[in-house]
């Protein structure tokens, strides 16, 4: 009779406390789905991040290919001006060489 009384008042309390345990399982439902809400929009947020990451990685990207083209560009038109520079000294180098024996020529009693 003990455990019937026992069964009985535990059956009781359970029935008791049931309202209160439903609430306390739809309030963690509730915050369940809240935080699935939140976490739906975290995941969305980071993956809008992540195109855009990868967006301005790939400018980057194209940004220093432009450079490394624009300097290669550069310096092989610097080379090229620096041939020219050495070519254009030759050249008066030759002038200068040309005149200086016309004027030795010029100076020369012979003429």
């Amino acid at each position: 009779r003990c455990s019937i009384v026992s069964t009985e008042d535990s059956t009781r309390w359970a029935l008791r406390d049931l309202p209160r345990s439903n609430g306390w399982v739809c309030g963690m439902a509730k915050q369940i789905q809240s935080l699935q809400r939140e976490l739906d929009v975290l995941q969305a947020s980071t993956s809008e991040a992540q195109q855009a990451t990868e967006s301005v990685a790939a400018e980057v990207s194209r940004s220093r290919q432009d450079l490394a083209t624009a300097q290669a560009e550069a310096a092989e038109d610097l080379a090229k001006r620096e041939r020219e520079v050495h070519a254009l000294r030759e050249k008066q180098r030759q002038l200068e060489l040309q005149l200086h024996q016309a004027q030795l020529q010029s100076d020369s009693p012979g003429i």
